[in-house]
């Protein structure tokens, strides 16, 4: 099978071809020429991403841009926010002194764009061509994903072969901090076992395009866009980049949906790297969860097992650690209601606080599953990052951080009014760090904030 793709640098392409890598005995997925020039042309001015000062506070008040983090010297007032104008925006960083701003306008289209943090007018953005069809009706566009200064996106496109219209993927590597196109890639949506919705998961130099439930997964090469291989997996409940693989849970054996298990697929070539069957539990997509690791830590899943009467409620919660041959590395007991993150090389286990007890935190190494501290704290906490010693993490009353020390888990402060307006929304908010500085979203709008 033969896979054709455009490689170029400042929007000129050429075209190459390459042998793609399929698996076993499945059909290829056959990726073609990407007009990404076509698919995605030059947006106006009037769909340019807008980065706001903090001196900047829109007409609702939704965002208040003068709050400060109270209490800690080190992180300065909001410095900038942005919140797109478009269904489902989303805000990533991309590099040192740059945003990706990308969503989508109804039915009709989907923006990508990108803007200087310390020179707001130097922006560009990208438009889809057109309305967006799939099999006569529309599909949500996947949020973008950031590759070092490259950001991943895809639309969809129908292209006639003869009498035959076929609906593909346009799978487009652009520039962050100009625009320009880098890459295309072609890819035709699955025509059996997927609905139509695509997803887009980044690790290491790796970018998978997951089609509906993760039936079929083909992975590309983010620097050139390059088809390494094609899968067809069956419909797993989730599809998680965990420890440097791509792990899928739970896959359903082909002669019978009654069994399942969790299957790591390796990112190079797409080839099983290990397998292990799931316990059995009354319903088991509801109780497993693959915790998203860094590469070269272990895989980590929290996963029921068997209670005597076979019901969620007596059912124990474990957690295990997968090395990168298949085998258990750790096994420790985990709460049926805690939140599992990974911040560098710990988990962060939250359980939500009751009337008689509050919100306890345990943390743990993810090479061993070691407790390093644990905490019990007055908030039902959220997401978290991490910058140098400290770990952000986000309070359940939408309105305040906690910072607490990340190697003895004693609270630095308690950040209240950090999240200003930002609760209005009712959404949990989401939190990165990165060129120092922390990131707060909230449905939506990013806020950002200095680190000292």
């Amino acid at each position: 099978m033969v896979a054709a793709l455009l490689v170029g640098a400042s929007g000129g392409c050429r075209r190459e071809t390459v042998a793609s890598a399929p698996s076993g005995g499945r059909q290829a997925v056959e990726a073609g020429t990407a007009r990404c020039d076509s698919a995605l042309p030059a947006a106006g001015a009037a769909q340019l991403p807008v980065l706001h000062r903090r001196d900047q506070q829109d007409s609702d008040n939704f965002v208040t841009t003068a709050a400060a983090f109270r209490g800690d010297a080190r992180v300065g007032p909001a410095a900038w926010w942005v919140r797109p104008d478009t269904m489902g925006g989303t805000v990533k960083f991309a590099g040192p002194d740059r945003l990706v701003i990308a969503g989508q306008s109804g039915a009709a289209s989907w923006t990508v764009g990108g803007v200087s943090v310390r020179n707001p007018a130097d922006r560009w953005a990208r438009a889809s061509s057109g309305e967006l069809p799939v099999a006569g009706s529309f599909v949500e566009v996947p949020a973008p994903v950031v590759v070092g200064t490259t950001v991943v996106t895809s639309v969809p496109q129908q292209v006639r072969h003869g009498d035959t219209t076929q609906t593909v993927a346009v799978v487009c590597g652009i520039d962050a901090a100009n625009g320009h196109v880098r890459w295309g890639t072609q890819v035709p949506f699955p025509t059996t076992g997927s609905d139509e919705s695509v997803t887009l998961l980044a690790t290491g130099g790796a970018v998978v395009v997951v089609f509906g439930q993760g039936a079929d997964l083909v992975g590309l090469t983010a620097a050139t866009g390059q088809m390494r291989w094609h899968a067809t997996v069956g419909v797993p409940a989730t599809v998680t980049a965990s420890g440097g693989l791509l792990v899928l849970s739970p896959v359903y054996a082909e002669e019978s949906r009654s069994l399942a298990e969790t299957r790591a697929l390796d990112l190079g070539d797409g080839h099983v790297a290990w397998r292990h069957p799931m316990p059995t539990s009354a319903n088991p997509i509801e109780h497993r969860t693959v915790v998203a690791t860094a590469a070269g830590q272990p895989v980590v899943v929290q996963e029921t097992v068997d209670s005597a009467n076979g019901t969620t409620r007596d059912a124990k919660v474990q957690l295990i650690a997968y090395g990168a041959d298949g085998s258990v590395r750790w096994k420790q007991a985990s709460d049926p209601t805690g939140r599992i993150d990974a911040v560098d090389d710990l988990l962060i286990e939250t359980v939500d606080r009751t009337e008689s007890a509050p919100q306890q935190t345990t943390t743990r190494r993810v090479a061993d599953g070691a407790a390093v501290w644990r905490a019990r704290l007055n908030q039902s906490l959220g997401d978290v990052a991490a910058s140098g010693t400290r770990l952000f993490l986000a309070a359940g009353d939408l309105r305040s951080l906690v910072v607490v020390d990340r190697h003895g888990g004693a609270v630095a402060t308690s950040l209240a009014g950090v999240m200003m307006n930002l609760g209005k929304s009712g959404i949990p908010p989401d939190l990165t760090v990165a060129d120092q500085t922390l990131m707060v979203t909230v449905g939506g709008t990013a806020v950002g904030f200095g680190l000292r």
